[in-house]
């Protein structure tokens, strides 16, 4: 795949095709292959499940577009229509060297209508796409890759590992190991999954599901894997159901205290689903689930009643949703079997008045999510087994339905305001079982609503509300674990007396960019606390005594401050990540840095207002004995002459290093960091030398730029078979790269990009040089 793909072939094609069944590792092959050769191009994104991407509930072509350009420019960007994303991409994506891989693609996907035209972009530039049609191809001039089937060998590996958490059978189970690899037909996902629901059973378990296998004719596959299903109990059926039909790629967070609130036994089930190898939980804490299984549980659903939407007991596609919608609104009938509903109006003219009217049909709807519509009428008492409700970008929405089961409310971006009435319907019927409330984006709310009748609530999120000030009454939410008021005006987190000793379960609190001019009393005493992210905004900073010393719980395991001096920074063992902006330069906080033993990330920002600070505390920085459990680590704007960086001695787990706008002379020990795969200096005028760059064997990113007194970078050699990018920027006085003949070889030159360095000639290991005009016009990459 990788011969095929060829990208520093400016002759070869632009579009990549891997072709196949369901479950033959078109998506695990895409994946490796994109991750070994991301860096060679300027900017890179993968885009998951193309097909349901494109599905009109899911936004269609705008939605693919929005999705391509924030991931390729790194900004958070939303296209209006397809032209404006066709002018975007042509204007913006275009001129970089991109790889762009569209993973699950069907005959929906039409490739002028998302990109505009293949010859927009460079001949350098790569697209792969995984499809089970091929006929998605062939408008194209195309490469195709067409997995082979797996070999006995590896299908009995690959089944051993979920059958037994080894790479090889017993011997009393080799026989029946190999029946079930053929039977499975050697495709990896029902490898996977009949290996995990076979783990610790008996033989007479083993002989009934290989007979259950035989009997069902290979080319099914959804049939094999429904095996796996018939073996779950009732509620770890509706948890799967649940997911495949809503859920996949979204928080599980939600779903769990909706689940929770139903009586499902979440914690269990989805443990369960995943030792099954049914879903997994990826890094961002969101459900995946292979498609041959979202597929599955979508035709359980729809099986039952195939031609009546109505009848089914979950609702997730536009079309059946208009379809109940045209003709729900006007029957009399009630619609008891639905119990999930979800729908997106956006670009949707017929039926938007409908949606009220047909909820009050809904009796039995327990998960209610709504975008972009207009929810306008009295709803008196509807939905009275309503469980979550999600309504994103509503411009209204309706107040008086039931609550009284309530677990989630969210009102994500939509037009709500102080006087909405459902704010009155919380106190009224005191929604006891309420675990969230999600208002994040409302910008019409400028009160924080008053939540005290809800003594369950669990996770309140206000983020960006960017119209809501005052003061936040906190102290009868005694079960609140979450808090974010991010980029919110709301000054204070108020409850009398005592509040900390009623917030003992709170994890997280969020202030990031926020008004917050202090945190609650006895901070230290909220034992449960996590996570602390507080960065007051310019306008207020002025309102926050930073000279007070905040004290922290222990436990603390993520920290985010801004300008505050930490009383017991040293004590909190537990942290893992520091953030630290406009970083006070004392003495005291460089000696308690070195004493969290746990610590993994660093990011340490200074501002300009330390210029007048003791000379002692400037030079604090170059004592600072770095915690050797380092992964990550930041310095910015520490500009100061004279003074070098501390010493980087035992940091052997360090993968990333950034200096930003620094003015240290040197970086002492660099050669030590035996991990080190990134480093990336920026402005840092000062900086003569990179000693110790030769020995950091497994560096696969290096950038240097608006480096002024640089005079010469050492040997990269030994960074040969690992380096991947090597970018180095307006160096006027940098004169000497050694060893760049020797290294150019193994690093192709669309990865090199050295610009502005008008002084440099190419050294040799030698001492032998190309000349300075050699060097600019062979090795030097255009701008």
């Amino acid at each position: 795949m990788k011969k095929l793909l060829n990208p520093d072939d400016s002759t070869s094609q632009k579009i990549m095709g891997i072709h196949g069944m369901s479950g033959t590792g078109k998506t695990t092959i895409a994946k490796a292959v994109y991750n070994e050769v991301c860096a060679q191009f300027d900017q890179s994104c993968f885009m998951e499940d193309v097909r349901r991407m494109l599905s009109s509930e899911n936004g269609g072509d705008v939605a693919l577009q929005t999705n391509i350009i924030s991931s390729i420019l790194k900004v958070d960007f939303q296209v209006r229509n397809v032209g404006e994303g066709i002018n975007i991409i042509r204007d913006r994506v275009c001129r970089h060297k991109v790889l762009i891989v569209l993973d699950d693609v069907d005959e929906r996907f039409d490739f002028d209508r998302v990109f505009g035209r293949l010859d927009y972009f460079s001949t350098e530039s790569r697209f792969i796409i995984t499809t089970t049609d091929k006929r998605v191809l062939i408008k194209f001039d195309h490469k195709l890759y067409e997995p082979e089937e797996m070999s006995h060998e590896y299908s009995l590996m690959l089944f051993s590992k979920h059958a037994f958490g080894a790479d090889h059978p017993p011997a009393e189970f080799l026989d029946a190991s190999e029946k079930f690899v053929e039977a499975a037909s050697r495709l990896p996902i029902a490898l996977k999954v009949i290996g995990s629901l076979l783990f610790r059973r008996d033989m007479k378990f083993w002989d009934a599901k290989l007979a259950e296998l035989r009997s069902i004719h290979p080319t099914k596959v959804q049939e094999r894997l429904r095996i796996s299903y018939n073996e779950l109990t009732y509620y770890e059926k509706q948890i799967f159901l649940d997911i495949a039909c809503f859920f996949v790629g979204e928080d599980k967070e939600i779903p769990f205290y909706m689940w929770d609130g139903s009586g499902y036994h979440p914690e269990g089930g989805i443990d369960s689903l995943i030792m099954k190898s049914l879903i997994k939980i990826n890094e961002r804490n969101q459900f995946w689930m292979h498609d041959h299984f979202r597929r599955l549980g979508e035709h359980i659903v729809h099986e039952d009643y195939p031609q009546q939407p109505f009848k089914r007991s979950r609702i997730w596609s536009n079309e059946d949703a208009l379809e109940i919608l045209r003709s729900g609104g006007k029957a009399r009938r009630n619609y008891y079997r639905v119990e999930a509903l979800r729908i997106d109006m956006r670009n949707m003219i017929e039926g938007q008045d409908g949606v009220v009217p047909l909820m009050k049909k809904l009796p039995g709807l327990r998960y209610l999510e709504v975008a972009y519509g207009r929810l306008v009428g009295d709803l008196k008492e509807a939905l009275p087994k309503l469980r979550c409700l999600r309504l994103r970008h509503c411009s209204s929405v309706p107040a008086n339905f039931s609550m009284e089961e309530l677990t989630v409310l969210e009102l994500r971006g939509s037009a709500v305001r102080d006087d909405w009435q459902g704010w009155k319907g919380l106190i009224l019927k005191g929604a006891r079982h309420l675990k969230v409330v999600d208002v994040s984006s409302c910008r019409d709310l400028e009160t924080p609503p008053d939540l005290s009748p809800c003594p369950s609530l669990q996770v309140l999120n206000l983020s960006h509300c960017s119209a809501m000030k005052g003061k936040l009454p906190i102290s009868n939410l005694t079960e609140l674990r979450q808090l974010n008021i991010s980029r919110t005006h709301i000054t204070e987190l108020s409850g009398g007396d005592n509040l900390t000793t009623k917030l003992q379960k709170l994890q997280t609190i969020s202030a990031l960019d926020s008004a917050l001019t202090s945190l609650p009393a006895d901070l230290q005493h909220l034992s449960s606390l996590k996570a602390l992210e507080w960065k007051t905004n310019s306008r207020n900073a002025i309102n926050v005594d930073y000279n007070r010393l905040l004290l922290l719980p222990a436990g603390l395991t993520r920290l985010t401050l801004s300008r505050t001096v930490v009383a017991n920074l040293s004590d909190l063992e537990d942290l893992e990540e520091l953030r630290f902006e406009h970083c006070p330069q004392k003495a005291s906080i460089f000696e308690d840095i070195a004493r969290l033993l746990k610590l993994k990330i660093l990011i340490l920002r200074f501002s300009d207002d330390n210029h007048g600070s003791d000379q002692d505390d400037r030079r604090a920085i170059t004592m600072l004995a770095l915690p050797p459990s380092l992964t990550r680590l930041h310095v910015r704007h520490y500009m100061h002459r004279e003074i070098y960086f501390p010493s980087l001695v035992g940091l052997n787990r360090l993968t990333e290093l950034y200096l930003i706008h620094v003015g240290f002379l040197e970086i002492p020990s660099l050669n030590q960091l035996v991990a080190l795969e990134t480093l990336r200096i920026f402005e840092a005028p000062n900086l003569v030398n990179l000693d110790g760059l030769e020995g950091l064997e497994h560096l696969m990113y290096l950038t240097v730029e608006n480096c002024g007194a640089l005079k010469t970078i050492p040997s990269l050699q030994s960074s040969s078979t690992k380096l991947q990018k090597l970018v180095i920027n307006r160096c006027p006085r940098l004169t000497q790269i050694r060893g760049f003949v020797k290294l150019k070889p193994s690093l192709p030159s669309q990865l090199i990009r050295i610009r502005e360095c008008p002084s440099l000639i190419i050294v040799d290991e030698e001492g032998g040089s190309s000349g300075q005009d050699t060097a600019r016009t062979s090795f030097i990459g255009a701008s």
